[in-house]
């Protein structure tokens, strides 16, 4: 998943351009791997989350030419419809993780603990 999402980070980019924020993707890009990985596979974590980062810095050096050009207006459009998309989107993935905490947690607490949260 986190591979498709730098591939179409990247297309969208060259398809929109840079001013249009689809750049912003790679920050949830960078965040589904930081939460995706085991204790164990801490290594594969700072590999992939790394990744974002890496692409993100090659583009900056890199840009291929935009497909269609907007004006400025509409790439502020584009802009703030990314950052709030982003702004859903990792929330969703904290949401989720909360969920995931919650169920590794349940396991380890005795039936008193329970009560006494509720």
């Amino acid at each position: 998943m986190l591979l498709a999402g730098l591939a179409n980070t990247v297309f969208t980019d060259w398809v929109l351009g840079q001013s249009s924020g689809t750049e912003l993707f790679f920050a949830p890009c960078a965040a589904l791997a930081a939460i995706s990985f085991r204790r164990s596979e801490r290594w594969l974590m700072v590999i992939f989350t790394a990744l974002p980062l890496l692409i993100w810095l090659t583009l900056q050096y890199y840009q291929p030419l935009p497909l269609h050009h907007y004006d400025d207006q509409a790439a502020h459009q584009l802009f703030l419809l990314n950052a709030i998309s982003i702004s859903v989107l990792v929330g969703f993935f904290g949401w989720f993780q909360c969920d995931v905490y919650q169920r590794m947690e349940r396991p380890w607490r005795s039936e008193n603990d329970r009560t006494n949260w509720s």
